[in-house]
């Protein structure tokens, strides 16, 4: 058995369409950088930082 370590089309296909209409709402917002997106993911992560827990 091949073991390939860097397969990432493995989960993409499983959340591809979570990805595209994330992608697709950061698109249409107009906001690339320092829009909502990013300020909602600064929230989670400094939580995660605090509680020591990963985001998931």
């Amino acid at each position: 058995m091949q073991i390939m370590p860097n397969r990432m089309d493995r989960g993409f296909i499983k959340y591809q369409a979570e990805f595209e209409q994330k992608a697709l709402d950061v698109l249409r917002s107009g906001w690339y950088i320092l829009g909502n997106e990013v300020e909602q993911f600064e929230k989670e992560w400094h939580w995660s930082k605090f509680w020591g827990w990963a985001v998931t």
